[in-house]
């Protein structure tokens, strides 16, 4: 089975081929254009470079955010796009659960993604290393950073934070966490081709893959902190 999963979430341009569970070939830069722009030309290199035909693709993957609104939306088009054309289903996947899978080799213990939200807020949520495998066990948050860490205080187990929020946001970490915490590297502040495709192969083995027209984008309203899509309202 062949995969091709894209994240447009960032300012990196993500895409990443899979055959049979193995990564066979990424492309990971630094946007200089419109992700818009770039994303066609660069999927266009991966399979030439891979030797694969756009029509051998059996399974889609893409990042849903929260991230650049922009960014998410041109992504998800895209892969819907193929989706429709290739006749195969898609695992949507939230980019805090990509974070998440960035660092399931790093610890046996927690991972709390936190990505920068603006105007003060983080998006987080924190998850728990279950046999190599990040398991969620919150639900997604926006909100103050100090907000989040008093609902996560009751969890003992050591924390691994990561994502450009928990950089943004070290010091608050350092003042306002008295116990062992640990910060991941940058190279993992954003989400990888790796991580992409372990996390969108996860889904589709668990029977989460969807047809085109049942991926939407994952949006974070700070009013009610719920996690809201258009078919669905999920109490974070």
């Amino acid at each position: 089975m062949v995969f091709l999963g894209i994240d447009t979430s960032t300012k990196f341009l993500c895409a990443v081929l899979a055959r049979q569970g193995k990564v066979i070939a990424v492309c990971r830069k630094e946007r200089e254009k419109a992700h818009a722009q770039l994303l066609p030309d660069e999927i266009g290199r991966l399979l030439k470079r891979a030797r694969i035909r756009i029509n051998d693709i059996r399974f889609l993957g893409v990042d849903i955010g929260p991230g650049s609104f922009t960014g998410i939306r041109i992504g998800i088009a895209l892969v819907k796009g193929l989706g429709l054309a290739l006749g195969v289903k898609i695992a949507g996947v939230p980019s805090l659960d990509i974070l998440a899978w960035g660092l399931k080799n790093k610890t046996s213990g927690l991972i709390c993604p936190v990505i920068d939200a603006k105007r003060g807020q983080v998006y987080a949520a924190l998850y728990e290393n279950r046999s190599g495998n990040p398991v969620r066990i919150t639900g997604y948050y926006l909100g103050k950073l100090g907000g989040f860490l008093k609902k996560i205080a009751r969890y003992k187990k050591d924390i691994v934070f990561t994502g450009d929020g928990a950089g943004l946001y070290e010091q608050d970490l350092k003042r306002l966490i008295t116990r062992k915490f640990t910060l991941a590297k940058a190279d993992f502040w954003f989400p990888n081709a790796q991580a992409l495709a372990q996390a969108c192969l996860n889904r589709c083995q668990a029977g989460k893959a969807e047809r085109a027209d049942f991926v939407s984008a994952l949006y974070l309203y700070p009013d009610t902190c719920t996690v809201q899509s258009k078919k669905k309202r999920v109490k974070a």
